[in-house]
């Protein structure tokens, strides 16, 4: 039943958004590693459920759901930048979370070391975890990319962290109040960083801006297209190309 209900939220992730295939192949991996016959009947629903879930997208839309889905991807793929994915880690994953990011290597090479265990639930977080890092620096190869894509890592880092001071706390209790500090210095730098980073604590004046806007698509009459934010002109009561 869990293999399933497993295979149903990933079915769930992916028409919600289709990056969600970056975090299909490490958990089920891990779930392979742990009962191939789960891991199959997981992988058996999830394939099953993304190609009813397609036909009948692609029916209900008269065609237009394989053209937005896929179709335009594969065109604007002429413009993917390798580069921009290898220098992904180094100028945007560590400028947002380089602190948690040292504090779990840290964790998995000196406290857990040889004892860490793939096979056990830090397997499965350490997997999920390493699927947020690729996601995002796959995703930053596009050139539209946005601090959005890196929504995944902070659900996966915001789990991951605590539990690598809480286990430390129990296993290497003098590097614990190292970590803790850590955790501190990183919320600190999300507070207070001199550099401006937009999508991370909007000021006053940023959200009056945003406010102004979406009553200025409200005012217009018809419908609106804004290419690649789908999810504006709906908060304004707007149509969209995402209809």
């Amino acid at each position: 039943l869990a293999s399933v209900i497993a295979g149903v939220l990933m079915a769930a992730a992916y028409f919600t958004k289709q990056e969600a295939v970056f975090f299909f192949p490490l958990p089920l991996l891990w779930l392979f590693l742990i009962h191939k016959r789960q891991a199959v009947v997981c992988a058996a629903v999830l394939a099953g459920l993304l190609a009813l879930g397609t036909v009948a997208l692609q029916i209900s839309s008269h065609g237009w759901y394989s053209y937005y889905v896929y179709a335009m991807p594969r065109a604007k793929g002429q413009y993917f930048g390798y580069l921009r994915v290898l220098a992904a880690f180094p100028t945007e994953l560590l400028k947002y979370w380089g602190v948690a990011a040292m504090i779990v290597g840290m964790f998995l090479a000196l406290v857990r070391g040889r004892a860490f265990l793939l096979k056990a639930d830090e397997g499965l977080w350490t997997l999920a975890l390493l699927s947020a890092v690729i996601q995002a620096c796959a995703h930053r190869g596009d050139q539209m990319s946005g601090n959005n894509v890196l929504h995944p890592l902070c659900v996966m880092i915001a789990i991951y962290l605590p539990y690598a001071v809480w286990r430390t706390a129990h296993e290497r209790h003098a590097l614990a109040r190292v970590f803790e500090w850590g955790v501190v210095v990183q919320l600190v730098v999300f507070l207070a960083d001199p550099r401006w980073q937009p999508m991370l604590l909007p000021s006053a004046a940023e959200r009056a801006r945003g406010d102004r806007f979406i009553a200025y698509l409200r005012a217009m009459p018809g419908d609106v297209v804004i290419a690649a934010h789908g999810f504006l002109g709906p908060l304004a009561g707007k149509r969209t190309h995402t209809h």
